[in-house]
This record gives structure tokens, sequence and C-alpha cells, in this order.
């Protein structure tokens, strides 16, 4: 009786420490060693970037934007760069994908939202980028995350236009 408690406990020990393994892989803002290399293995180095990707860096980098900071409702600094157009028909908040940022994942598009007359919001999300954070939430937290940007988007771009969302 005492050895299968033993066992059992011992099995859920490793279930548990495999559970944290995992979690942490999955969530955590630095991920190392081989599980890193298998996360970054499709994204496209530096100098082999297509040549849109390549020039929308450029545009960006060209572009009178403003650094911008809201807090989210558990306390982090979140950052994104606002650039506004002259004569704007909309807004549009750019939400890049898992474990990337802004720019990486809108280098391609932001030269033609500008053209279309956007004003451009470009965010990196929590345990993203230059956001604060530990984890990445898979969406519990960020969805309220983009209710706070809606919120800063509406109330600095100087007028009621219509908001979409990009990601």
């Amino acid at each position: 009786m005492v050895a299968a408690a033993i066992i059992l406990l011992i099995i859920v020990l490793l279930f548990f420490a495999a559970a944290v393994i995992f979690f942490n892989t999955a969530a955590a803002r630095n991920v190392s060693g081989l599980a890193s290399k298998v996360i970054t293995a499709a994204m496209p180095a530096a100098d082999t970037k297509p040549e849109a990707i390549s020039g929308g860096y450029a545009f960006w980098e060209e572009a009178d934007k403003t650094p911008v900071e809201i807090t989210s409702i558990d306390g982090l600094t979140l950052r994104g760069e606002y650039c506004r157009c002259e004569n704007p028909k909309r807004n549009i908040i750019c939400v890049h994908g898992y474990r990337a940022d802004g720019i990486s994942n809108f280098a391609a598009v932001l030269p033609d939202f500008m053209a279309m007359d956007s004003n451009i919001l470009l965010i990196d999300q929590r345990a993203c980028g230059k956001s604060d954070g530990k984890y990445i939430c898979f969406g519990m937290k960020e969805r309220i995350d983009l209710l706070l940007w809606a919120k800063w988007l509406n109330d600095n771009s100087g007028s009621n236009l219509p908001l979409y969302f990009d990601g």
C-alpha cells in the first residue's frame, strides 16, 4: 500500500513538472534552447526578407510617429507607436501574432495603410516586443488590453473615425 502511494506521488510530481515545462515553453516571454529554435524556425532572417517587408521597415523607421504607453489593468506598461496621417479616414490598430511584435508582422502593409489615409497604432502586446510582461495570456488579458488601446486611440485621434483592428 505504501509503495503504491509513493509511485502515485512520483507520477503526480512528474505530471506537474511536465506541465510547468510545457506552460513556460508556450507562454513565458523568454524561451531558450531547443524550444526557441523550434518557435522561430519559420521566421525569415533579416537579410532574406522580401522587398516589401524591408521597404516597410524603412518606411516605418522614417515615419513621423509618436511612442505611446498605456497601463494594463494589472499594472503592466504596454507600448506602441502612433502615426497620424494628414486627412485620416480611419484608425487602424495593428495586432501582431504569437511571440511577434508589431513591426515584424505589419512592415509590408504599413505604407499601404498610410496611403489609404489611415491613422496607424502599431502595438506590442504584453510579454512581446517593447511591452512589459512575463507571460503571453493567449487572449484572456490581451482582449482587455485591446479595449484600452482602442480607448487611447479614440481619445487621441482627434475625431470620431471608424476603428479597425488588423491582425
